[in-house]
């Protein structure tokens, strides 16, 4: 979780957006001091679990276009001010 919402690959603003992408970036972020193995399950899984969320009935607010964030990919998903 990062500044009160989660980081996922969701592809929502760039298609080209996945877990690998993802990994690397959070790799790059932590000048590579990063436990590998736990960065790598959070890219891989991140998105399934932003939609299980969505599905319990959790609000998140959708980037819809690029943002300049951590990475050059609009990935973090800040929770919904209407939650």
């Amino acid at each position: 979780m990062a500044e009160g919402g989660i980081a996922a690959a969701m592809a929502n603003v760039d298609e080209a957006d996945n877990w690998r992408v993802h990994f690397r970036d959070t790799m790059r972020g932590g000048k590579f001091l990063n436990n590998w193995r736990m960065a790598q399950i959070h890219a891989q899984e991140a998105s399934e679990r932003v939609r299980e969320l969505e599905q319990w009935g959790a609000l998140f607010d959708r980037v819809t276009q690029v943002s300049l964030q951590m990475t050059v990919r609009a990935r973090c998903l800040p929770w919904s001010s209407a939650s």
